[in-house]
């Protein structure tokens, strides 16, 4: 090995290469004959005795071509600066990649007083021929048989660098491995390095007003890369001078430094893949004195005294002086809370304070030590509660990441109560070639793992970041946070080597971080589904009790949902979401449910970032945005049964951004917060939310003892006032940061809350859970809007649960709804059980109303609960779909390519178009068709403009796509009050070819106010896409929904020619199959559908096509469904939970069932709702019933009566819960089916079903 020496603060050494000469009358230029593309140069101007004085010289590259053809600007060459006659300057320069055919550069020189306005002199450099300006890489070069490795970097004398920090000017070796194969070498081959300070990665705006790394003035010259042989080099590495040490960031606390390594070609371009190596943080090279404390992340649990060290430093020693320390302690807003003097002498030991700080203060402390004449120095420490006393190192249900490495790190989140920690692994730098691993690498994991385990916080293993070798793609060279095509054998390999390597230390693995469809695969679906199927397969087989998580985050929902349809669930067992609240955890158990799944869901990412490089302490200080957020989203979740929250955020960083503590371990506020937070709430049983005044939120929780913990909060900016009944007993309230203040004993507490959380303890449990015993119902997830008709019979249902331990009797009354109705009197409902009533009344008018509802409990110590119930009647225009023209079946004026209400973008990027497949369904006369064009976005619009009620929205449309990535943008615009804008994967995206029509939805919020809507399909890429059957309308905890049009006059042949067929549920996308036999091979020809529901006063009819290559029918009766058939299930009560038993499945199949029966519509017993069980065609029958084979379709049509749909009123607005299954079978078994709608299939959950709305017009 050779020691190679960089001297980070160093300019580039210049190439010494042949020089040219320009000489004028001021003057006198020497450059060199020719420079190679990205290669370092020097250029030495010598300004001759009578040159104009008092100014700055400056000189910048121009492009040429050899013939002296000027063809622009090239290079910046720096600020002018300052010149003097006499002197020779060097001016250093890198050679920019060529462009618009330039081979030739000149350095353009010019004497200013500032800048090129206001230049005296002029004039060019010698014409400079660049060489390799167009050697392009060739098509041989994949780039994916190299590599590069980083080991453990050591100090200078052979010391690890964690034997102590290291400091400014300090210098440490880094150990470099790298490979380059000569295939991927075209002409000759550089190593480039690149020296990176902190990355600001949340600017407040303020102190920080972008997204950057902080530059260091350094520059390290490339290696020249010897080809076709492993080379190892030592890289010696002078630590820069800080950031913290100079103007305007003097006194953050700490720096950081990291490293990016990428081969550049003969081209001048780097590849397209790195390898990042991160140091860690440094501390200054010289001191006075430094502040730090003997606790890990300067944490002092329970009753522990505070101790500050100071210790002197070289400045100090130089003076050989002893002076006046004068300290001082602050609370975050600014109160001071204790101070005193000391000597601090040079000679000395390091001095040991202990504040004297009041014992109930708790929190984070800001501490100020100055020495007149010589320096001041801040930094943080925090008293939290003894979480390690109070648990007595049992689990809790939180934790952490990017600790893991750090012992400090990993001490301090012990001390929070972090119990849990995602531990990633870049599969790149441990195995940076096949057959190459960095055992240097390992180790260090290992060793990571090993003190996480000691410090009984369980780490678990996120595989992420592949190597370009194993992205078999061959314009794949890095994943980023996309699925990628792979060999099966690589993922294998690395997966069995951790798995051996740590199976008795990890509790399980991840597979891969956030990722949405991306562009690397062709079919995201399936090929993360095979890479959790093969890396489950793998590391099971070596511990079978490894726990397995899916990806975190899964972007967007209709990625995650096509997954779980394809059987994820099957090959992990815990799905993650990122970044989450109480409706992300509901939406994420819903999909499950309409999976057939229970994984437990966890929110293994989340967290609040802000920036604080720059920013005075005592301001970071007072920001609360991390404490709320922890206070505001984590009890959420737990409501909402989230198993495990996991904090993005426990190691040193210098600029903050997502973390709890700053460079040098000092926390911020949001250290202490967590802290209490976990401690109020780690072995408590979430019971519910409830509110009492305007914008409040109640969240409670049932300690042991039944002792009641609540999370208090509203959202009115100005507060609010609020009288809590609890009971008998004392409440206690705690802050953020731990400061508390005791309520005496009242029968009503009076709490002033503001929009920072707070936690409120103390009263009787069940008092306090009679605000939660009677509460409207909801069907589905996500608080959807409670939507009637205006003119047509409603009813609002309600729930009532009895949550204590001796029977319940209450009087429940509706008022300030536009109607009237009747009182609810529930008597004796034993403990622990449900019921479901409802209130029925008749929509006076149209509006929003809040109602309310209130509960007079027959138990004496209860108080009377009133809970206010929003309520919206629209009119009857407004049910259904929104979009006009969703299906693209109107033209606009004469315009034949032009749809009606729809404006695409201008020119040819997209058109109506005139789609005839035989091969395929639902898709009308008309599409729309998208053309892309290259490296820019295409889109069309339709607005919605009026007035809106406020609440959630579903949007879906079809898409099919070749080479053009779609989805949809969306924006709502309320003057009055909070606009939105989302971009597609806050909303849906595709996959860059989508090669069979697919169903995409989201839903989306339309805040109050809102004037106009923007739905705005989207599309990138080069090739064509489709889109068809838009839907924008009411949420209602589905988004599964299809739309009845009041039929004209159908009947039962067949032919569903006299049907509305405007609004069809799709039962094709390859999301919706579910297979039972192995081997399937599906693909639309062989087995899709559609269906279309119609109504009128007595029935309501369905008509499904489908398209298959054979039609076989089943045996009869229940059987039937092993041979081609659909299944329709219904729920009368529109999926409102506790009334499962009333829900209806209707078997349909061409087999006749006997009797006089030509078909069969079988109900079986289990899910009758009470109503015949059996064949319900087989004799003469209320029901209607036609199936017809012509070529390779076949058409299923029904008559179903309201008088045997279990009470369902067929008139306009009424909903239904409504899910499909087409099944294909060989008469023997069911082969596979398509599936609309949640809770049929594979398991039976009507809670879970699809709705549908029954309409007066065409959709």
């Amino acid at each position: 090995m050779r020691n190679i020496a960089i001297a980070l603060s160093s300019l580039l050494l210049p190439v010494l290469l042949q020089a040219a000469v320009v000489e004028t009358d001021w003057c006198r230029i020497e450059a060199p004959d020719s420079v190679k593309v990205q290669e370092n140069f020097s250029v030495k101007v010598f300004l001759k005795q009578g040159a104009p004085a008092g100014l700055k010289l400056g000189g910048d590259i121009h492009l040429l071509k050899q013939d002296g053809t000027y063809l622009g600007f090239g290079a910046w060459g720096g600020t002018p600066r300052d010149a003097a006659s006499g002197n020779v300057m060097e001016f250093q320069y890198r050679m920019p990649e060529m462009k618009n055919g330039s081979d030739t550069v000149i350095i353009h020189y010019f004497l200013t007083k500032s800048g090129w306005a206001e230049r005296v002199k002029d004039v060019s450099s010698p014409r400079i021929k660049v060489e390799g300006a167009n050697t392009k890489r060739p098509a041989s070069a994949s780039l994916k048989k190299s590599w590069i490795t980083t080991g453990r970097a050591e100090r200078a004398d052979g010391r690890p660098l964690s034997s102590c920090p290291l400091r400014e000017g300090e210098e440490f070796l880094l150990p470099v491995r790298y490979y380059v194969d000569p295939s991927d070498d075209w002409g000759g081959t550089e190593l480039t390095i690149l020296g990176v300070g902190p990355w600001i990665d949340c600017p407040d705006g303020v102190y920080s007003k972008h997204q950057r790394h902080m530059m260091y003035p350094l520059a390290i010259s490339p290696l020249r890369c010897r080809i076709g042989e492993e080379v190892q080099e030592k890289i010696k590495i002078r630590v820069p001078k800080l950031f913290s040490a100079r103007p305007p960031e003097a006194g953050v606390l700490g720096d950081s430094l990291l490293l990016i390594f990428q081969f550049r070609g003969n081209d001048g371009g780097t590849w397209p893949w790195q390898v990042r190596t991160e140091l860690g943080n440094f501390q200054r090279g010289e001191s006075f004195f430094d502040l730090s404390t003997p606790m890990p992340g300067n944490l002092f649990p329970g009753p522990k005294p505070v101790e500050i060290i100071v210790t002197p430093g070289t400045l100090a020693a130089k003076s050989g002086e002893t002076r006046e320390l004068v300290w001082q302690v602050f609370q975050i807003d600014g109160s001071r809370v204790a101070t005193g003097k000391q000597s601090l002498s040079a000679a000395a030991e390091p001095l040991h304070i202990f504040p004297q700080i009041p014992p109930e203060k708790r929190g984070t402390f800001r501490i100020r030590a100055a020495v007149d004449g010589w320096e001041a120095r801040e930094t943080t420490f925090a008293r939290i509660p003894d979480i390690e006393a109070m648990t007595g190192g049992a689990a809790t249900p939180f934790g952490g990441q990017k600790f893991a490495g750090n012992p400090e790190a990993v001490a301090a989140a012990r001390l929070l109560g972090l119990r849990f920690c995602r531990t990633w692994v870049k599969w790149n730098s441990l195995q940076p070639a096949p057959e190459v691993w960095n055992d240097a690498y390992l180790n260090e994991l290992k060793e990571s793992v090993a003190q996480l385990n000691a410090n009984d916080i369980r780490p678990w293993l996120v595989i992420y970041d592949p190597p370009a070798w194993a992205i078999d793609n061959p314009e794949g060279w890095s994943a980023g946070f996309f699925p990628f095509p792979f060999r099966e054998r690589q993922l294998e390999n690395v997966v069995r080597r951790l798995a051996e390597t740590f199976k008795e230390q990890v509790i399980g693995f991840e597979w891969l971080n956030e990722i949405c469809p991306g562009k690397l695969s062709s079919n995201p679906v399936d090929d993360y589904l095979r890479f959790c199927r093969v890396a489950t397969q793998t590391a099971k087989a070596v511990n079978p009790s490894f726990e397995i998580q899916a990806a975190g985050g899964l972007w967007p929902r209709s990625y995650r949902k096509s997954l779980l349809a394809a059987g994820l669930a099957n090959h992990v067992d815990i799905l993650p979401i990122h970044y989450g609240d109480s409706n992300s955890v509901q939406l994420a158990t819903e999909d499950l449910k309409n999976h057939g799944a229970t994984l437990p869901v966890i929110d293994n990412e989340t967290g609040r970032g802000l920036s604080t490089w720059s920013m005075p302490l005592e301001t970071a200080l007072k920001d609360r945005s991390q404490s709320d957020y922890f206070f505001t989203r984590f009890p959420a979740e737990l409501l909402a049964g989230c198993r495990r929250i996991v904090l993005f955020g426990g190691e040193p960083d210098p600029a903050g951004n997502w973390s709890l503590f700053w460079g040098d371990m000092s926390p911020r506020p949001s250290a202490a917060a967590l802290a209490v937070l976990i401690s109020k709430l780690w072995n408590t049983r979430p019971v519910g939310e409830f509110s009492l005044g305007r914008g409040d939120s109640i969240k409670l929780f049932e300690a042991p003892g039944k002792r009641a913990v609540m999370v208090v909060s509203t959202v009115e900016r100005e507060g609010e006032t609020i009288q809590l009944p609890a009971g008998k007993g004392k409440l206690i309230l705690t802050d953020q940061q731990g400061n508390e203040r005791h309520l005496p004993e009242a029968e009503r507490h009076t709490l002033e809350l503001t929009t920072s959380p707070c936690f409120v303890e103390g009263g009787e449990i069940d008092v306090l859970k009679a605000q939660l015993m009677v509460r409207p119902t909801t069907a589905g997830s996500g608080a959807p809007n409670r939507n009637f008709v205006q003119g047509h019979t409603a009813e609002l249902p309600v729930t009532i649960a009895n949550l204590i331990d001796r029977p319940l009797n209450c009087r429940i009354e509706l008022a300030g709804i536009p109607g009237k109705t009747a009182p609810i009197v529930i008597t004796d409902l034993a403990p622990g059980e449900t019921l479901q009533k409802s209130f029925q009344f008749l929509p006076e008018r149209s509006g929003k109303f809040t109602a309310i509802l209130r509960v007079d409990f027959q138990t004496p110590e209860f108080p009377e609960v009133k809970k206010r119930v929003s309520i919206s009647v629209i009119q009857p225009d407004a049910v259904g779909n929104l979009l006009k023209n969703p299906g693209f079946e109107q033209a606009r004026g004469g315009e034949e390519t032009l749809p009606a209400f729809w404006y695409p973008t201008p020119g040819d990027a997209g058109r109506r178009f005139r789609f005839q497949s035989p091969d395929e369904l639902g898709h009308g006369e008309w599409v729309f068709r998208f053309q892309g064009i290259e490296k820019q976005y295409v889109s069309m619009f339709q607005n919605l403009e009026g007035s809106f009620l406020p609440g959630k929205y579903l949007y879906s449309f079809w898409i099919k796509s070749d080479s053009l990535q779609t989805g949809s943008n969306y924006s709502a615009i309320a003057p009055g009050g909070r606009s939105i804008q989302r971009h597609w994967l806050q909303i849906f995206q595709s996959p860059v070819t989508q090669p069979h029509w697919e169903l995409f939805s989201a839903v989306v919020e339309v805040p109050e106010k809102t004037e106009k809507i923007s739905c705005v399909p989207v599309c990138f890429g080069n090739g064509w896409s489709m889109i068809d059957n838009a839907v924008f309308t009411l949420y209602e905890g589905t988004e599964y929904v299809g739309f009845a049009p009041r039929s004209r006059s159908i009947s039962i042949d067949g032919e569903l020619n006299d049907f509305d067929r405007s609004s069809p549920v799709p039962l094709l996308g390859k999301s919706q199959l579910r297979v039972e036999a192995a081997g399937y091979d599906w693909s639309p020809q062989r087995f899709s559908g559609v269906a279309y529901f119609n109504w009128d006063a007595q029935n309501l009819y369905v008509g499904v096509e489908v398209i298959d290559r054979e039609h076989i029918p089943g045996p009869r009766e229940e059987e039937c469904v092993k041979g081609d058939s659909i299944e329709i299930a219904i729920h009368p009560q529109n999926r409102l939970p506790g009334e499962e038993n009333k829900a209806l499945l209707f078997q349909v199949s061409s087999v006749a069932p006997g009797g006089s029966g030509r078909h069969t519509i079988y109900r079986p017993d289990r899910y009758c709702g009470g109503l015949k069980s059996g064949s319900l065609a087989k004799d003469s029958s209320v029901y209607d019933i036609s199936v017809r084979r012509q070529g390779n379709r076949t058409t299923y049509e029904l008559a179903m009566p309201w008088s045997d749909l279990g009470g369902i009123r067929g008139e306009f607005g009424t909903k239904l819960g409504l899910s499909l299954a087409l099944n294909d079978g060989d008469g023997t078994r069911k082969l596979a089916s398509m599936v609309w709608g949640g809770g049929l299939l594979p398991a039976w959950n009507p809670d879970a079903f699809g709705m549908l709305v029954l309409v007066e017009k065409q959709q």
